[in-house]
Protein backbone atom coordinates (compact mmCIF):
# COMPACT_ATOMS: atom_id res chain seq x y z
CA UNK A 1 0.00 0.00 0.00
CA UNK A 2 3.14 2.29 -0.32
CA UNK A 3 3.17 5.26 -2.81
CA UNK A 4 6.51 4.30 -5.11
CA UNK A 5 8.61 6.39 -7.31
CA UNK A 6 9.71 5.64 -11.00
CA UNK A 7 13.25 3.82 -10.55
CA UNK A 8 12.95 3.74 -6.80
CA UNK A 9 11.10 1.33 -5.43
CA UNK A 10 10.43 -0.79 -2.15
CA UNK A 11 10.97 -3.81 -3.88
CA UNK A 12 13.73 -3.26 -5.78
CA UNK A 13 14.86 -1.01 -9.48
CA UNK A 14 14.29 -0.69 -12.75
CA UNK A 15 16.88 -0.04 -14.77
CA UNK A 16 16.92 2.55 -17.36
CA UNK A 17 16.28 1.03 -20.86
CA UNK A 18 14.74 -2.48 -19.86
CA UNK A 19 11.52 -2.26 -20.48
CA UNK A 20 10.58 -4.53 -18.14
CA UNK A 21 10.34 -5.39 -14.08
CA UNK A 22 12.32 -8.15 -12.78
CA UNK A 23 11.42 -9.63 -9.20
CA UNK A 24 14.64 -10.60 -7.53
CA UNK A 25 15.03 -12.55 -4.75
CA UNK A 26 18.97 -13.00 -3.31
CA UNK A 27 20.20 -15.88 -0.86
CA UNK A 28 23.77 -14.90 0.11
CA UNK A 29 24.20 -13.28 -2.70
CA UNK A 30 22.80 -15.32 -5.69
CA UNK A 31 19.56 -15.05 -6.78
CA UNK A 32 17.36 -17.90 -6.23
CA UNK A 33 13.74 -19.01 -7.29
CA UNK A 34 11.53 -17.06 -5.33
CA UNK A 35 8.66 -19.70 -5.74
CA UNK A 36 10.94 -22.26 -4.50
CA UNK A 37 12.37 -20.37 -1.44
CA UNK A 38 8.94 -19.62 0.45
CA UNK A 39 6.85 -18.19 -2.86
CA UNK A 40 3.87 -15.87 -2.81
CA UNK A 41 1.92 -15.52 -0.60
CA UNK A 42 -1.52 -17.03 -2.55
CA UNK A 43 0.22 -18.56 -5.41
CA UNK A 44 -1.12 -21.62 -6.61
CA UNK A 45 -0.27 -23.67 -9.54
CA UNK A 46 -2.34 -27.17 -10.50
CA UNK A 47 -1.46 -27.47 -14.46
CA UNK A 48 1.21 -29.44 -14.99
CA UNK A 49 3.94 -28.09 -17.33
CA UNK A 50 3.79 -29.34 -21.36
CA UNK A 51 6.71 -30.85 -23.28
CA UNK A 52 5.84 -30.42 -26.62
CA UNK A 53 8.41 -31.66 -28.86
CA UNK A 54 12.13 -33.60 -28.88
CA UNK A 55 14.31 -31.79 -31.38
CA UNK A 56 17.88 -33.65 -32.36
CA UNK A 57 20.64 -31.47 -33.79
CA UNK A 58 23.73 -32.22 -35.27
CA UNK A 59 27.43 -30.40 -34.25
CA UNK A 60 26.64 -27.91 -37.63
CA UNK A 61 23.17 -26.90 -36.34
CA UNK A 62 20.83 -29.01 -38.42
CA UNK A 63 18.03 -30.84 -37.29
CA UNK A 64 17.71 -34.54 -37.56
CA UNK A 65 14.54 -36.62 -38.63
CA UNK A 66 14.17 -38.65 -35.08
CA UNK A 67 13.57 -41.83 -37.14
CA UNK A 68 17.54 -41.75 -38.84
CA UNK A 69 18.88 -40.84 -35.65
CA UNK A 70 23.12 -41.57 -35.95
CA UNK A 71 26.23 -40.41 -34.97
CA UNK A 72 26.51 -37.44 -32.19
CA UNK A 73 22.99 -35.68 -31.94
CA UNK A 74 22.25 -33.05 -29.10
CA UNK A 75 18.88 -33.69 -27.78
CA UNK A 76 16.20 -30.49 -26.84
CA UNK A 77 12.97 -30.15 -25.83
CA UNK A 78 10.44 -27.73 -26.53
CA UNK A 79 8.61 -27.50 -23.02
CA UNK A 80 6.79 -24.73 -20.70
CA UNK A 81 5.30 -24.52 -17.38
CA UNK A 82 1.60 -23.66 -17.91
CA UNK A 83 0.30 -21.64 -14.93
CA UNK A 84 -3.42 -22.47 -13.98
CA UNK A 85 -3.94 -19.04 -13.37
CA UNK A 86 -4.44 -17.53 -16.32
CA UNK A 87 -2.29 -19.89 -18.52
CA UNK A 88 0.45 -18.03 -19.02
CA UNK A 89 3.97 -20.09 -20.00
CA UNK A 90 7.16 -19.51 -17.67
CA UNK A 91 10.33 -21.42 -17.38
CA UNK A 92 10.10 -25.58 -15.83
CA UNK A 93 11.66 -26.21 -12.44
CA UNK A 94 12.91 -29.64 -13.16
CA UNK A 95 13.42 -31.71 -16.12
CA UNK A 96 15.09 -34.90 -16.80
CA UNK A 97 14.98 -38.11 -19.33
CA UNK A 98 16.08 -41.46 -19.72
CA UNK A 99 15.89 -43.21 -23.27
CA UNK A 100 14.53 -46.92 -23.26
CA UNK A 101 15.43 -49.57 -26.20
CA UNK A 102 12.67 -51.72 -28.16
CA UNK A 103 12.42 -54.08 -25.01
CA UNK A 104 11.67 -51.37 -22.12
CA UNK A 105 14.86 -51.73 -20.75
CA UNK A 106 16.49 -48.37 -19.71
CA UNK A 107 19.52 -47.61 -21.73
CA UNK A 108 20.46 -44.39 -20.80
CA UNK A 109 20.48 -42.42 -17.59
CA UNK A 110 18.03 -41.07 -16.12
CA UNK A 111 19.63 -37.93 -15.75
CA UNK A 112 18.40 -34.50 -14.36
CA UNK A 113 18.79 -31.66 -16.85
CA UNK A 114 18.35 -29.11 -14.29
CA UNK A 115 16.98 -27.88 -10.67
CA UNK A 116 15.99 -24.00 -10.97
CA UNK A 117 16.61 -23.35 -7.18
CA UNK A 118 18.93 -20.88 -8.43
CA UNK A 119 19.20 -18.60 -11.27
CA UNK A 120 21.64 -19.56 -13.13
CA UNK A 121 24.48 -17.57 -14.11
CA UNK A 122 24.79 -16.56 -17.68
CA UNK A 123 27.25 -18.91 -19.32
CA UNK A 124 25.65 -21.68 -18.10
CA UNK A 125 22.34 -20.66 -19.61
CA UNK A 126 23.63 -20.87 -22.51
CA UNK A 127 24.97 -24.18 -22.50
CA UNK A 128 21.05 -25.44 -21.02
CA UNK A 129 18.91 -23.31 -23.43
CA UNK A 130 19.32 -22.94 -27.11
CA UNK A 131 18.67 -20.28 -29.97
CA UNK A 132 15.12 -19.69 -30.38
CA UNK A 133 14.69 -19.80 -26.82
CA UNK A 134 13.31 -16.24 -24.97
CA UNK A 135 12.63 -15.39 -21.67
CA UNK A 136 12.06 -11.70 -21.58
CA UNK A 137 8.64 -11.48 -22.80
CA UNK A 138 5.19 -12.75 -20.78
CA UNK A 139 4.85 -15.44 -23.03
CA UNK A 140 8.50 -17.62 -23.16
CA UNK A 141 9.48 -19.86 -25.27
CA UNK A 142 12.30 -22.52 -24.27
CA UNK A 143 14.48 -25.24 -25.77
CA UNK A 144 15.64 -27.02 -23.42
CA UNK A 145 19.45 -29.15 -23.87
CA UNK A 146 18.55 -32.65 -22.77
CA UNK A 147 22.32 -34.07 -23.36
CA UNK A 148 23.68 -31.32 -21.22
CA UNK A 149 27.47 -30.03 -21.54
CA UNK A 150 29.56 -30.46 -18.43
CA UNK A 151 32.90 -30.89 -17.74
CA UNK A 152 32.91 -34.61 -18.58
CA UNK A 153 30.58 -34.67 -21.47
CA UNK A 154 29.89 -32.81 -24.73
CA UNK A 155 26.23 -32.62 -24.89
CA UNK A 156 25.89 -34.98 -27.30
CA UNK A 157 24.23 -38.60 -27.25
CA UNK A 158 26.80 -40.69 -28.61
CA UNK A 159 24.07 -43.41 -31.06
CA UNK A 160 27.20 -45.58 -31.96
CA UNK A 161 27.27 -47.00 -28.39
CA UNK A 162 24.08 -48.12 -29.17
CA UNK A 163 22.59 -50.64 -31.44
CA UNK A 164 20.14 -50.27 -34.63
CA UNK A 165 16.80 -49.84 -33.79
CA UNK A 166 13.93 -48.21 -32.12
CA UNK A 167 14.08 -46.35 -29.17
CA UNK A 168 12.05 -44.15 -26.92
CA UNK A 169 12.80 -40.81 -25.26
CA UNK A 170 11.05 -40.07 -21.89
CA UNK A 171 11.19 -36.43 -21.07
CA UNK A 172 9.82 -35.99 -17.36
CA UNK A 173 9.17 -31.87 -16.77
CA UNK A 174 8.36 -30.20 -13.04
CA UNK A 175 7.46 -27.12 -12.13
CA UNK A 176 7.80 -25.77 -8.15
CA UNK A 177 4.70 -27.03 -6.93
CA UNK A 178 5.32 -30.59 -8.02
CA UNK A 179 2.99 -30.63 -10.73
CA UNK A 180 4.54 -33.12 -13.35
CA UNK A 181 4.17 -34.78 -16.75
CA UNK A 182 6.26 -37.31 -18.60
CA UNK A 183 5.96 -37.73 -21.98
CA UNK A 184 7.57 -40.37 -24.45
CA UNK A 185 9.18 -39.75 -28.22
CA UNK A 186 10.19 -42.60 -30.22
CA UNK A 187 13.00 -42.44 -32.11
CA UNK A 188 15.31 -44.61 -34.36
CA UNK A 189 18.82 -44.84 -34.41
CA UNK A 190 20.25 -46.03 -37.96
CA UNK A 191 23.66 -47.66 -38.87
Amino acid sequence: GRRVKAFQTVIGKVHPGSAHVHLSRYVGGRAVNPLRFGGMLGYTDTAPPEVRQLIAYRNDGRTVDLQKIRGAVALFVDAVDIQSNGGNNTGLYRLGYRIRNGAGKVVVGPYQCLQMDEVVPEPIGNILYTTGSTRNRFQTSWLYRLTVKSPSADGALHTGHLPPGPYAVEVTAADVMGNSTTEVFPIAIIP
